[in-house]
């Protein structure tokens, strides 16, 4: 079994504690975006009865939670699925 040095240590656990936080923010970022992709389909199904196939491929794509939100806020008010494609288009 191969020795390490206490400076190996130290640096194998920082990398392990910066591995750690880096995963749990990107795990953070991706449920925020399922959780706002969800919401804006049950708005739109709420409101419109479906959410059509198109919309649904560019909530996939749409990796901005920021943009997602301001989907959101849009689907609330939106008069129709054709309005909201266009913003989702933009």
């Amino acid at each position: 079994m191969p020795l390490i040095t206490s400076f190996e240590r130290r640096a194998l656990a920082k990398g392990l504690s910066q591995g750690l936080s880096q995963g749990r923010a990107e795990g953070q970022t991706e449920g925020q975006r399922t959780a706002l992709r969800e919401a804006i389909r049950d708005l739109l199904e709420e409101r419109f009865g479906h959410t059509p196939p198109a919309i649904g491929e560019r909530l996939e794509q749409e990796a901005d939670p920021a943009t997602l939100k301001v989907w959101l806020r849009k689907t609330a008010s939106v008069e129709s699925l054709d309005a909201f494609l266009g913003v989702v288009s933009r």
